[in-house]
């Protein structure tokens, strides 16, 4: 069964041979080096997970206008930034992926809103 017709076989009720499988925000070039560094076979990850295909459509949901991401501080470990979306974030620092741990939110109640 292909993509497709797995997919509408789930949408719609029926018996689909396995259920669908999306990854829908992808895979960091920096986690992928470091799998493959571990052993990871030299292919398509998509493959190797199992993952169905699946085709996506930009929409900029973005801010207008545009806010300007900045860095408030930083040490040796991490840094504080504002990214694009207001969200004020620690970004630590040497790692595979970014892991982020939220400091502050530009919506806090409904009057923000």
């Amino acid at each position: 069964m292909n993509t497709r017709k797995r997919f509408l076989a789930a949408m719609n009720y029926g018996n689909p041979d396995r259920v669908p499988f999306w990854e829908f925000w992808g895979f960091k070039k920096e986690t992928v080096n470091r799998w493959l560094c571990e052993g990871l076979m030299n292919m398509n990850v998509t493959d190797f997970f199992g993952l169905n295909t699946w085709e996506m459509i930009q929409i900029d949901t973005g801010s207008i206008p545009r806010f300007v991401p900045r860095t408030r501080s930083e040490d040796e470990r991490s840094r504080i930034e504002v990214r694009e979306d207001r969200v004020t974030v620690r970004v630590l620092k040497n790692r595979p992926t970014i892991i982020y741990s939220g400091i502050d939110y530009p919506v806090k109640n409904r009057k923000d809103f």
